[in-house]
């Protein structure tokens, strides 16, 4: 299998896998219950961190807030743990040149610690509600864009012909 068949096959075989999750999430939930994560919107009983979002004013000020932060987020992500995973974990990689022993270590365990205890925070938000959920997800992916395209351009790549791009693009219709 090729890596483009195996890419298609795997991005589809997730894609069902999220059709499933979002299927069993909504047709077997019980609308009886008092259950506060499948809400949208400012309520009179959300707090975030202790602060109460119960208007669209304070909801709007979470979206901007939560926009802001996840996108500077995932920038520094993807752009900082590919230098420490590559630099840490390649096993091909056997002598370092930008950085001494102590920095790397220092560098990762520093990242690392800031990373999980965001990540304690942000679970807090995440649990709340399923629309701040959800946009934490698409936030990350708009900034996504941004940093997957900045990465891509400092590659170079073999141009396809023209019979190549268009069967790719017969495959993916």
């Amino acid at each position: 299998m090729t890596q483009h068949a195996r890419l298609q096959y795997c991005v589809a075989l997730n894609a069902c896998l999220l059709v499933f999750v979002i299927f069993i999430t909504t047709h077997f939930r019980d609308t009886s219950a008092k259950d506060k994560f499948m809400r949208f919107g400012p309520q009179p009983d959300l707090f975030i961190l202790g602060i109460p979002i119960n208007t669209w004013t304070a909801y709007g000020i979470l979206q901007v807030l939560l926009f802001c932060f996840q996108v500077l987020d995932t920038v520094i992500q993807e752009f900082t743990s590919p230098i420490l995973g590559f630099n840490i974990y390649n096993p091909d990689k056997k002598h370092i040149t930008d950085f001494t022993k102590f920095e790397l270590q220092f560098y990762a365990q520093t990242f690392w610690l800031i990373n999980n205890i965001k990540w304690a925070f942000l679970l807090m938000l995440t649990i709340s509600q399923i629309d701040l959920a959800i946009a934490k997800v698409l936030y990350m992916e708009v900034a996504g864009i941004y940093t997957i395209r900045t990465l891509i351009n400092e590659k170079t790549f073999d141009a396809a012909s023209e019979e190549e791009v268009k069967a790719l693009k017969e495959e993916c219709i």
